[in-house]
């Protein structure tokens, strides 16, 4: 397809998205109320992957005991963050049947190029982003439970926590940065560590 035909797909799901993820949110905040710590979009990197992301304060501590003894560093701020441990997540259905199959639409609206299948993704998290400023700024996450408490996040499947948290970074308010801007320093300092390590390791071999 040509450009202008791309940026249409991408614009057509961002639509769609915006819909879906609004009644979803909605359900979601009348569930769980202030119990909420966490709120926005999970995509796995495939098509028809796009899916609320949120967890609760109930789940995280549920977790945490669940894991406790195992050998994980952070446990506390690994479990708070990483969206393969929120239990809440998987009481939901995603709600986002249109926007799947949107997504499904911007296979065809690129082609299979690595640089473009790279712009593909940037368009798509891009148009995630933009709908989540947009129903922040029309007060969703502020009706009925309190904003400053709510972490709206991207997450994905293969991403660091720097790239989470640039994310986050640009999705919230000051008041929510200075809660959680600690975690996700210790987080991206232990995945430093690590890899620090592997290197060191590979290259005294």
């Amino acid at each position: 397809m040509e450009q202008n035909d791309a940026r249409q797909t991408t614009a057509h799901f961002e639509a769609a998205l915006y819909e879906d993820a609004k009644q979803a949110f909605k359900d979601i905040i009348n569930k769980h109320g202030n119990d909420l710590y966490v709120i926005g979009f999970y995509h796995s990197g495939g098509f028809s992957a796009v899916a609320p992301l949120f967890n609760t304060d109930w789940a995280r501590k549920t977790a945490q005991e669940e894991l406790a003894g195992h050998d994980i560093p952070l446990l506390e701020y690994t479990v708070k963050w990483n969206p393969s441990e929120y239990l809440s997540q998987h009481d939901e259905g995603d709600g986002f049947d249109h926007s799947s199959q949107k997504i499904q639409e911007l296979e065809g609206s690129f082609l299979e190029s690595d640089k473009e299948l790279e712009e593909r993704w940037r368009h798509t998290l891009q148009a995630m982003e933009r709908v989540l400023i947009r129903l922040d700024r029309e007060g969703l996450f502020s009706d009925g439970i309190e904003r400053d408490r709510l972490t709206l996040s991207i997450a994905t499947y293969d991403e660091t926590e720097q790239d989470q948290f640039d994310r986050i970074k640009r999705l919230n308010p000051e008041s929510v940065l200075v809660r959680v801007h600690m975690e996700f320093d210790a987080l991206i300092s232990e995945r430093n560590r690590i890899e620090r390590e592997v290197l060191e390791a590979f290259e005294s071999d």
